[in-house]
C-alpha cells in the first residue's frame, strides 16, 4: 500500500531543485556556497556533485519512497550539520553562512527523518 511522507517528500523535492540547479548554473551554485571552481574541471565537479548527486538522491527517494530511503538520505544530512558545528569550533568559523548552513543541513536532516516517526 502506497504511504505518503509528505514532509519527507518536500525535502525530496527540494533534492531536485539543488540538483537542477547544480546541474543547470553551476557556477552561481559554487559562488552561493563559497567554492571557487577551477576552470571546466571544476564546473564539470560542481555539476556532477550537486546536480547529479542531488538529483540522484531526490529521484531516488521520491520512486522508491520509503522511510529507510528518507533516513539514509537524513543520515548524510545530519552528518553534514555535525560536521559543520566541527568546524565552527574548531576553524573558528562563527561566521553567519555557516550557522544558517547548520539551520538548513539540520532542518532538511529532520524534514527526511520525519518519514521514520
Amino acid at each position: 500500500m502506497f504511504q505518503p511522507f509528505p514532509i519527507a517528500a518536500a525535502a525530496a523535492v527540494l533534492h531536485l531543485l539543488i540538483g537542477l540547479a547544480g546541474l543547470l548554473i553551476p557556477a552561481r551554485v559554487a559562488a552561493e556556497i563559497s567554492l571557487q571552481p577551477l576552470g571546466k574541471l571544476g564546473l564539470s565537479e560542481i555539476r556532477a556533485t550537486f546536480g547529479g548527486i542531488f538529483l540522484g538522491l531526490g529521484v531516488a527517494m521520491l520512486l522508491l519512497n520509503t522511510a529507510d530511503t528518507y533516513a539514509v538520505v537524513a543520515a548524510g544530512w545530519f552528518g553534514a550539520a555535525i560536521a559543520r558545528a566541527v568546524s565552527i569550533v574548531v576553524d573558528r568559523a562563527p561566521h553567519p553562512k555557516n550557522f544558517g548552513g547548520l539551520l538548513i543541513e539540520a532542518g532538511v536532516g529532520a524534514m527526511l527523518f520525519s518519514a521514520k516517526l
